[in-house]
C-alpha cells in the first residue's frame, strides 16, 4: 500500500488533488504541478516497494525508456525523483479514458475505429522497434485515447530493451504473446505486435481471444490454441481486416507484421473503412470537444 492520500497532499513541486489508478508497482494521483501550473500524472512507488532496488531500478528504467521514445502516441515523462522514503515519476496527464473503460462500458470498436487506432500505433511501434524498446504489456488498460482522438501507450513498467535478457514472468495472460508466456530470454517488437492484436480483438467483441478457467490455462492457449476469427463474432468485419488480426496473433513471431508491414496493409484497407456506412465510434467519442 502506499498509504492514504493525505500523506501525498505535497510531493516536492506537485500538488495532489486525486487518485486517477493503481498498478502492481504503487498509485498513479492527478497533481498540479506549481511551478508551471499544469496538471501532470505523478506515479508513486509503493511504500513496501521503496526499499527493494530491484523495484526502484525498475521505475528509473520506466521513465527512461518512456523518455527515449519521444513520440506523440506514448505518455510523456517529464520528471522523476524521490519524496521522503519513496520514489515517483511525474508524467503527461492525459483527459479522456482507457480503452479498458470502454470495453467495460459496452462500447465496442468498429473496424474503422480499430484501423485508425492501429495505425498510430504501428507507428509508434516503428519508432519503438528502431529504439529497441519493446512495451512487454499492451493491452487495453494502457492504452489512453484522449479528447483529441490520440492513442497515448502508457505504463513502460516492464518494458526491456530487444536484443537483452528480459525479466520473465511479466506481462498480462489475457495478451501474452507465446514468446512471454515461454519466458524466451529475447524479445523484439513482435512480441507488442501480438499483445496489439489481441487488444483490439478485445475492443472489438468485448472478449479477449484466450480466456481460461486459470491464468496457467490462458497462458497455455497462447501456446497452443488456435487463433480464433473475430468474423464468428463479428461477422461484418472484412475477410482482409480478419485476416491481418490473425496474422498478428500468430503464434510464431516471423510470421506477424512488422509495424511498417502493419502500416502499409493497414492504409490499403482505410478507404472501404472509412466509408459513409462505417459506423466511426472512435472518432465520435473522443474528437469531439
Amino acid at each position: 500500500m502506499v498509504g492514504n492520500q493525505d500523506q501525498f497532499i505535497r510531493v516536492n513541486d506537485y500538488e495532489v488533488t486525486s487518485r486517477i489508478g493503481r498498478g502492481g508497482m504503487g498509485v498513479v494521483y492527478l497533481a498540479r504541478q506549481r511551478s508551471l501550473d499544469r496538471p501532470v500524472a505523478l506515479k508513486v512507488l509503493a511504500s513496501h516497494l521503496a526499499d527493494d532496488p530491484r523495484y526502484v531500478a525498475r521505475l528509473l528504467r520506466e521513465a527512461r525508456l518512456a523518455a527515449r521514445l519521444n513520440h506523440p502516441n506514448v505518455v510523456r515523462v517529464f520528471d522523476m525523483g524521490q519524496w521522503r522514503e519513496t520514489h515517483y515519476i511525474v508524467m503527461e496527464y492525459v483527459p479522456g479514458r482507457s480503452l479498458d473503460r470502454l470495453i467495460r462500458s459496452g462500447e465496442l470498436l468498429s473496424e474503422a475505429d480499430a484501423i485508425a487506432l492501429l495505425l498510430q500505433m504501428a507507428d509508434l511501434l516503428e519508432a519503438a522497434r528502431k529504439l529497441g524498446v519493446v512495451h512487454r504489456d499492451i493491452k487495453p488498460g494502457n492504452l489512453l485515447l484522449d479528447t483529441a482522438g490520440a492513442v497515448k501507450l502508457a505504463d513502460f513498467g516492464v518494458a526491456c530493451v530487444a536484443g537483452e535478457p528480459a525479466e520473465p514472468d511479466v506481462g498480462t495472460p489475457y495478451y501474452l504473446s507465446p514468446e512471454q508466456a515461454r519466458n524466451d530470454p529475447l524479445l523484439d517488437i513482435r512480441a507488442d505486435i501480438y499483445s496489439l492484436g489481441c487488444t483490439m480483438f478485445h475492443a472489438m467483441t468485448g472478449r479477449p481471444p484466450y480466456s481460461g478457467p486459470t491464468v496457467l490455462v490462458t497462458v497455455g492457449m497462447h501456446l497452443d490454441a488456435p487463433i480464433p476469427d473475430i468474423r464468428e463474432l463479428r461477422p461484418e468485419v472484412s475477410a482482409q481486416f480478419a485476416a491481418l488480426l490473425r496474422r498478428m496473433m500468430a503464434k510464431l513471431p516471423q510470421e506477424r507484421p512488422l509495424p511498417v508491414e502493419l502500416t502499409a496493409e493497414l492504409h490499403k484497407m482505410r478507404e472501404r473503412a472509412a466509408s459513409p456506412k462505417a459506423r466511426s465510434l472512435f472518432a465520435r467519442l473522443f474528437r469531439r470537444k
